[in-house]
């Protein structure tokens, strides 16, 4: 007799070209952040990068190896990617570069002052920012890249881990992302990318939760009683 074992999902070649993207963008940015501020001498950015790469080898891994479904999904391409979607991207992926770029060229040329404190406190900030998407993936295994309705993989609405708290939590350790980094790199002027990226994310959640509303049995619901979307709180 055969037993009949529910096998777990295993990393997919899409799911191993995700994470080799991933990895490679990460290698490019840091790359450019450094030649960008002409020394390796930043103590700043070194801390920055070390806390990225630990927190992608330790909760990274541990989000591939839980839900490795979801990175699969994260490395396919689709056709029915919302079109306004598109243009987020087109303006959004520029700023991943030029945010780290910009205040490369700031520590080069000594553009700003940042009190030491607020680089701290950033540096506070930039821990959950980090997290929360991992945390988001964990949660939910339909997390992909892009905004589209997935009705081949039975799409549902899911409340638990950090969507208890907001609806689009990815987005708002995204947001904090992009507010601390260029403080805890001890940049004003990154904050110019990085406020571009911040707007573009929230017109993204606006755009994307009216999406869920209209096409996704169960959000409205969940719309009620989870009621903020990217801040609790606030909005």
């Amino acid at each position: 007799m055969t037993d009949l074992v529910a096998q777990k999902p295993q990393l997919e070649d899409a799911g191993k070209r995700r994470i080799a993207t991933v990895i490679l963008t990460f290698a490019i940015i840091y790359s450019l952040m450094f030649w960008a501020a002409g020394s390796l001498k930043w103590a700043a950015a070194w801390v920055f990068v070390i806390i990225s790469v630990l927190n992608t080898l330790t909760i990274g891994i541990y989000v591939a190896w839980r839900n490795p479904e979801l990175i699969n999904e994260r490395g396919r391409k689709s056709d029915k990617t919302k079109s306004w979607d598109k243009i987020f991207s087109a303006v959004f992926a520029p700023m991943i570069f030029l945010t780290p770029i910009t205040a490369g060229f700031d520590f080069r040329f000594s553009w700003s002052d940042m009190p030491m404190i607020i680089t701290i406190l950033a540096y506070i900030g930039v821990m959950p920012g980090l997290i929360l998407p991992y945390w988001a993936m964990l949660a939910n295994k339909f997390l992909v890249t892009t905004v589209r309705l997935q009705e081949e993989r039975d799409q549902y609405v899911v409340q638990n881990g950090p969507y208890r708290f907001v609806r689009h939590p990815m987005y708002t350790g995204a947001v904090l992302t992009y507010l601390t980094m260029p403080l805890a790199l001890g940049s004003w002027w990154a904050l110019i990318p990085g406020g571009i990226a911040i707007v573009s994310i929230i017109v993204r959640t606006a755009l994307e939760d009216k999406t869920l509303q209209n096409e996704l049995p169960g959000y409205t619901e969940y719309a009620k009683n989870t009621r903020y979307r990217l801040i609790p709180g606030l909005w």
